[in-house]
């Protein structure tokens, strides 16, 4: 689950450096179906970016497969403490905020869902239903469906142009776009940038449905703009025609195209190339030592991709947790300087059980990484990895996690 979490961290970070581009270099382009495209992507390049891994280690080394066993946590007292800790109330907090999420958007989806069947079928356009809310809700459209509450003040020209504009919202398939920005903040609740993100999707929507209707009757239709009472918006799903967006919109439609001829989305590329150095290439891209395979060539080509069942400590991970428990000492210089973290720890378990080439990929130190190398050297012998019922070598991941 660690690395889950701070999977989802990069992800975030991913997201919010995407929204800062489009918020101070693109915003303020009229390329509405570009920027339609560009806010998309980042909420899916976002995820896909962090889970990306390339090998650029030189030829002459073998990379060894590598199995990540469950972190070890280590007291002050140097005793093992469960592992139900900050990490787990990190956990519990995640998933009540994701939990908290998915409910608003099943409220949400069981509102427009009431409105479908309590409202009453007026026509059909165009391949979109057109429902009259009979008063519940305002005028918007959910995929394609149009919600129409009539509003006697206006004129037959100014109806059918609130009309279009929705029309224009369930052809473009603008729905998909809000129902995936809803699952990303239901995954990425704790991340401002997704709402910020989806704000700016839907705003973006108003941008093409405003620009699709206009035509030449600008004036027209921005005195229709002008004249709307701005009203609540409880249904964030749904596209809405009269909203607080009103005064954004107005200016996008006045504003002429600037001069940048799209240079700025150039801007893209240095961004992308930035995100992938830091998240798809990181543990390769390093001059450390440790994080560098140095075994032998023999040894390393006879470490298995596969086995049919993995190394384990002899009598269990329980015995190995005895071992660790009466053995392990958390340095002294670590706790005077207050000094946490994990330690990974990585080691072939080989074919007659010993533990051989024991290094730290990722140490904190004053100690620690000494600490947690030697307790791993010194372990009792361990049942070997087994492919088609031959013993086998295997390299092994141990995260041990110093606490005070």
């Amino acid at each position: 689950m660690n690395n889950m979490l701070s999977y989802l961290v990069e992800v975030s970070i991913c997201l919010f450096l995407f929204y800062g581009l489009y918020r101070f270099a693109l915003v303020n382009e009229k390329r509405f179906n570009l920027n339609r495209a560009y806010l998309l992507s980042a909420l899916v390049v976002s995820f896909i970016i962090p889970a990306l891994s390339f090998d650029f280690a030189p030829n002459e080394l073998l990379v060894a497969p590598t199995i990540f066993l469950g972190a070890i946590n280590v007291g002050s007292e140097g005793t093992i403490v469960g592992n139900f800790s900050f990490n787990s109330l990190l956990v519990g907090l995640y998933a009540i905020g994701a939990g908290i999420a998915l409910l608003r958007l099943m409220s949400e989806l069981r509102t427009v869902w009431r409105l479908q069947k309590e409202g009453q079928l007026v026509g059909h356009e165009k391949g979109v239903k057109i429902i009259d809310t009979m008063g519940q809700g305002p005028t918007g459209s959910f995929f394609k469906t149009i919600f129409w509450t009539d509003q006697e003040k206006l004129s037959e020209d100014q109806k059918r142009s609130i009309l279009e504009h929705e029309y224009v919202h369930a052809r473009e398939g603008h729905s998909i776009d809000v129902m995936l920005a809803e699952v990303v903040g239901i995954i990425l609740w704790f991340n401002p940038a997704v709402y910020l993100l989806r704000k700016s999707i839907k705003a973006n929507h108003e941008y093409i449905a405003d620009a699709w209707v206009a035509g030449s009757n600008l004036e027209n239709y921005m005195h229709l703009l002008a004249t709307q009472a701005l009203e609540a918006n409880n249904l964030s799903l749904k596209s809405f025609f009269s909203n607080t967006q009103i005064i954004n919109r107005m200016r996008m439609l006045k504003s002429k195209r600037n001069n940048s001829n799209g240079t700025r989305y150039l801007l893209i590329v240095p961004l992308m190339l930035a995100l992938f150095v830091a998240f798809s290439c990181e543990s390769q891209l390093t001059d450390q030592p440790d994080k560098v395979a140095n075994l032998e060539q023999a040894a390393l080509e006879d470490v298995k991709t596969e086995v049919t069942d993995n190394a384990e400590p002899e009598g269990g991970f329980s015995s190995f947790v005895t071992y660790m428990q009466e053995n392990i000492k958390y340095p002294k210089e670590a706790q005077e300087k207050g000094v946490e973290g994990n330690v990974m720890v990585e080691f072939i378990v080989d074919k007659k059980g010993n533990v051989t080439n024991v290094k730290v990929l990722r140490g904190i130190g004053s100690g620690c990484d000494e600490e947690a190398k030697r307790i791993v050297a010194n372990s009792p012998k361990w049942v070997p990895a087994v492919l088609d019922g031959e013993k086998v070598n295997q390299k092994l991941v141990l995260p041990i996690s110093f606490k005070l």
